[in-house]
């Protein structure tokens, strides 16, 4: 959801041609285009950090705090990615003009951050049942280290 959020930002700061500003201001795109990677390379070492999953049913507190966390993160990974601009500008390029106003922009934000948020809340629901959820489990000490692998070489790629 957290990630739908951050996308539906980017589609409504499109449509309402601040992107454009994102794009054509090399500071402000720098900015969070190193913010992104900076945040790549956290989850990264958090990931490589993580300690083995255990058997136990997991408390329905920290399920709660982690849902929380992990809405924050996937906005944070959409929020800070400006190549989102980028890719709205090229997709909304043909719906946008001069005169766009807050309606369609809602339109295109609501289009956008919905489907995206859709189909992660879908991945989630898939991956989170029955053995899919159990293969996970016992090999999530593995992902997680792939994992944190491959965000450290994302953030690197981002900065470089």
């Amino acid at each position: 959801l957290g990630h739908g959020l951050g996308v539906g930002i980017y589609a409504l700061i499109t449509a309402l041609g601040l992107s454009v500003l994102i794009t054509q201001t090399p500071l402000l795109f720098d900015l969070i285009r190193y913010g992104g990677a900076a945040f790549l390379a956290w989850l990264g070492i958090k990931a490589l950090l993580a300690k083995p999953a255990s058997g136990d049913a997991a408390d329905e507190t920290v399920h709660a705090v982690r849902g929380r966390q992990g809405a924050f993160e996937g906005f944070m990974v959409a929020f800070l990615n400006p190549q989102l601009a980028i890719f709205f500008i090229a997709l909304f390029s043909q719906f946008v003009h001069a005169d766009t106003g807050w309606r369609e922009g809602s339109i295109m934000m609501l289009t956008a951050g919905g489907i995206d948020a859709l189909w992660y809340v879908l991945v989630a629901l898939v991956l989170s049942r029955g053995p899919v959820l159990a293969w996970l489990k016992a090999k999530s000490f593995v992902i997680d280290k792939i994992s944190g692998l491959v965000l450290l070489g994302l953030a690197l790629k981002v900065v470089i």
